[in-house]
């Protein structure tokens, strides 16, 4: 086992639909929220990646996390308190050397 550490919500208001990114462009509310996820990357080696929660919406959820593994598009399995079931990876970025993952919910 090896181990490595969104239908989307409206956020902010803007002058024009250009003026926004992606991540602003959500269609459900996004709430913060904290604790472990645990992620695993589906595959015929499966890796497994404890994150941390950043926020939660009905459709997805944002969580940092160390691991460099995780490409958009890819399908996980999760769990953390409040849900548990399959994603996909919509995006990923660094932050202050972490990374950071936008995951949708399906299935």
């Amino acid at each position: 086992m090896k181990t490595a550490s969104p239908k989307h919500s409206v956020a902010k208001p803007s002058n024009s639909e250009s003026d926004r990114s992606v991540l602003d462009r959500r269609l459900e509310e996004r709430v913060p929220a904290h604790g472990e996820v645990f992620i695993e990357l589906l595959g015929p080696r499966p890796v497994f990646i404890i994150a941390r929660l950043k926020d939660i919406s009905t459709g997805g959820f944002r969580a940092s996390h160390s691991s460099p593994f995780l490409e958009s598009g890819q399908q996980v399995r999760f769990n953390h308190d409040g849900a548990s079931g399959t994603a996909r990876v919509a995006w990923n970025r660094s932050v202050e050397g972490k990374w950071e993952s936008g995951f949708f919910l399906v299935g």
